[in-house]
Formats: structure tokens, sequence, C-alpha cells
């Protein structure tokens, strides 16, 4: 299959209100609990805890901005 094809297919899908209502709740929870895991473990340090959730974010929305890009051009 043309990754071309399969893009377009992701950007029409994820663009949907309901999909980005329920990718943006999911990804919000999988930050919470990956935080908590890496503090649990002792992998996050809690004055380090800002900048891995802005990491984070920054990357989802990096993400996000493709994903609404390659909708505009579908």
């Amino acid at each position: 299959m043309n990754w071309v094809l399969v893009a377009k297919a992701a950007a029409k899908i994820l663009t949907s209100p309901k999909a980005k209502a329920v990718l943006g709740s999911s990804s919000r929870h999988a930050l919470t609990v990956s935080a908590g895991w890496l503090a649990a473990h002792g992998l996050l340090d809690p004055t380090k805890q800002e900048t891995w959730v802005a990491a984070a974010l920054l990357l989802l929305g990096w993400g996000w901005g493709l994903i609404e890009k390659a909708a505009r051009e579908a």
C-alpha cells in the first residue's frame, strides 16, 4: 500500500471531531500514567517532571500538526 494513501486515510479519520476528542483524552491519560510509572520507579525526578511533560506535549503537538497538514492537503 502506498504511504501517501495511508497518510490521507489517517488524516481523514483523525481530523474528525470525535476522533480528536478520543485521541486528546487518551493522550492525556497516557501522559499521566507514564509520568506516574516513571516517578514510581525513580526515573522521573519531581524537579524534572515539567521538562518531561513539556517534551511530550511538544512531540504530541508536532505530530498533531502533521496530521492537520495532511488533512488540508487531502
